[in-house]
């Protein structure tokens, strides 16, 4: 990204914070020194720009049910726009059509890693790749999806 190899320091959105998304911010932060600026859910989203504690957020989470209200982050209540802050990589990993023609050219993103069962749809595909964004599919980054859904039928 950007000539750089490794990803310490890159800020990072995470889009849903279930099973997928929770482990890859708690690994991208833990191991690699990523910044996860922005978790957005379907009730809202919260940042904060130096990095966020996903292991604090986690038990805030499992305490209250929500990410929202989280301490040392400002949140969003109710608002989607999470997805669409400035980052390095972008990780849509909750929810199908998160990334559409509606919102795809506010998205300010290096690299959109898709994490979610069809994420992104085919018209915002199409907007992302114009503007210089590199996707990085479904089928590569979650290895087990991608072979049980070519291997039905």
């Amino acid at each position: 990204m950007n000539g750089k190899r490794d990803l310490k320091g890159a800020a990072v959105i995470v889009q849903g914070f279930g099973n997928v998304g929770y482990h890859a911010a708690k690994f991208l932060s833990e191991e690699d020194a990523a910044r996860i600026t922005v978790v957005a859910e379907r009730d809202g989203y919260f940042t904060n720009a130096d990095g966020l504690s996903i292991e604090a957020l986690k038990q805030h989470q499992i305490k209250t049910g929500s990410i929202l209200g989280f301490a040392g982050a400002t949140s969003f209540p109710g608002d989607m726009s999470g997805i669409e802050q400035p980052c390095d990589v972008l990780i849509p990993a909750a929810m199908e059509n998160a990334i559409h023609a509606g919102n795809a050219e506010r998205i300010k993103a290096n690299l959109v890693v898709e994490a979610a069962n069809g994420p992104v749809t085919i018209e915002a595909d199409k907007v992302l790749r114009t503007s210089g964004v590199t996707i990085l599919p479904i089928f590569t980054s979650m290895p087990a999806v991608s072979s049980s859904a070519t291997s039905s039928g």
